[in-house]
């Protein structure tokens, strides 16, 4: 009965991907008059290079078509690393480290609730679980089949509300990407339902006057009216999104950011250089809010580091009905007409570049593609100013814009600076001797030249400093 049921419910699957396949491929579309990348493959278009993790392809359409193209579809830290390089200097993975970081720092600035003493090393019972699978998740969301899965499978699972056939469907898949995948799952949604009973508990017990998300999300919802109040389930998502965003991207930039100085010595010391005068000028005491906010540099640094290598280079929308879509400058379309507006049909997917956007030559000049904090602490190019980047931070995409706009950038900025200004006045950061690749898209992260691409780290070497 069992084996039937898989069956016919694959057969379904397989007859809704057909019609969808076919309609892409047969029908006529408005969007065909739009120029782009040759399809690779028959069965696969365009998505295996877009899709590749090295990015050449990436770049290399962006190169040739701009900012308009049609895509062809598938069928405690600071004395941790001390502990470490106390005897010298010593290679130490440091996405291990800022993922570690970012996540306790969420968790106790923004859920009351800890993950991580940070004491101990990557082998120690002492890392939470979840962490080890967010480290592992988006390594493993990589490639052709990511984009097939959330394109065309996750759409219509979505569509059948029947939760026990379909992890029951799951389990039966003869597959261990598809079982780690699950196991990561579990892991993600068991860490959000022990933070959301924490936070209950808590409620009952009288201890209800602490000012974190989750814990206000509970109170405000206790007291909701029935037809407004969200149910475990929904809470379960909200806090499961707040933990994952605040810690993957985080972990990503800050990572990108100290690989960068270990690249350029002479920019860590000057920024080292201007952490220790606001010290200095302090008294010696740790830098307060106004004071870490306002140091030039350091802001220069985080803010052409996030222009430059945002920790999400791409953004997928879907189009929920017909729309007209203006172009910021016409473009040549396949039968040589100069367009400014595209009819966009309804349930197309849309591949938003927030790299393209950042490091556009014609908005940010011909060095747009080379990282130079100095170009902060002048007047930004006209151009920039009139861009009308649709943005929430400072003429960039980084973090999108809109209602659909990150609500943590604030946060993620004060995160950067407060690690950063840790860390680079008691240690010094050097490019180990391997080759690191950066994989897109989707979430940034460094990868071991020839290494498994599912395993994510960046080893650097780091000295403790002597002054």
């Amino acid at each position: 009965m069992g084996s039937l049921l898989v069956l016919v419910l694959s057969t379904c699957i397989l007859a809704g991907l057909t019609w969808k396949l076919v309609r892409e491929y047969l029908v006529k579309s408005p969007l065909d008059q739009i120029p782009g990348p040759r399809s690779s493959s028959w069965l696969a278009g365009n998505i295996p290079e877009f899709y590749d993790k090295t990015g050449k392809h990436y770049y290399q359409f962006l190169e040739d078509y701009g900012s308009v193209m049609k895509l062809q579809g598938l069928l405690g830290l600071q004395k941790s690393f001390m502990n470490q390089v106390k005897n010298g200097p010593k290679e130490i993975d440091i996405l291990h480290w800022m993922s570690r970081t970012t996540l306790e720092i969420i968790g106790q600035s923004g859920m009351g609730y800890s993950f991580d003493s940070l004491k101990e090393d990557a082998g120690s019972a002492d890392l939470h679980p979840y962490s080890r699978s967010v480290k592992r998740f988006g390594g493993l969301l990589s490639g052709t089949h990511t984009f097939f899965i959330t394109s065309y499978i996750l759409p219509f699972a979505a569509k059948l509300n029947y939760p026990r056939l379909k992890r029951w469907i799951v389990e039966c898949i003869p597959s261990q990407w598809v079982h780690d995948l699950k196991d990561i799952v579990d892991t993600i949604q068991k860490t959000a339902v022990d933070i959301y009973r924490t936070k209950q508990k808590a409620m009952i017990e009288g201890d209800d006057g602490k000012k974190d998300i989750i814990s206000i999300l509970v109170r405000a919802n206790a007291s909701a009216a029935d037809e407004d109040r969200l149910s475990d389930e929904e809470v379960f998502g909200q806090v499961a999104s707040l933990t994952f965003a605040a810690m993957d991207t985080s972990s990503s930039a800050l990572s990108r950011i100290i690989y960068i100085l270990g690249e350029h010595q002479e920019v860590q010391d000057r920024l080292r250089q201007e952490l220790f005068e606001a010290k200095k000028n302090n008294n010696g005491k740790d830098l307060d809010y106004d004071q870490i906010t306002t140091l030039p540099f350091l802001d220069a640094v985080i803010r052409e580091t996030l222009r430059l290598h945002p920790p999400l280079s791409i953004a997928i929308r879907t189009a929920r009905k017909d729309m007209i879509l203006p172009l910021s400058k016409p473009i040549k379309s396949t039968t040589g007409d100069h367009i400014s507006e595209i009819f966009v049909p309804n349930g197309t997917s849309l591949f938003a570049s927030i790299y393209g956007a950042n490091a556009d030559p014609e908005i940010w000049g011909e060095d747009a593609q080379e990282w130079k904090p100095e170009r902060w602490l002048k007047d930004l190019p006209e151009k920039v100013e009139a861009s009308q980047m649709p943005s929430i931070y400072s003429h960039l995409m980084t973090f999108l814009g809109g209602s659909r706009a990150c609500i943590g950038f604030k946060f993620a900025q004060l995160e950067f600076k407060i690690v950063l200004s840790i860390l680079l006045t008691s240690f010094r950061f050097t490019s180990g001797p391997q080759k690191i690749l950066w994989t897109m898209p989707g979430i940034t992260s460094p990868v071991l030249e020839g290494g498994d691409i599912t395993h994510p780290s960046l080893p650097m070497l780091v000295s403790p400093l002597d002054v």
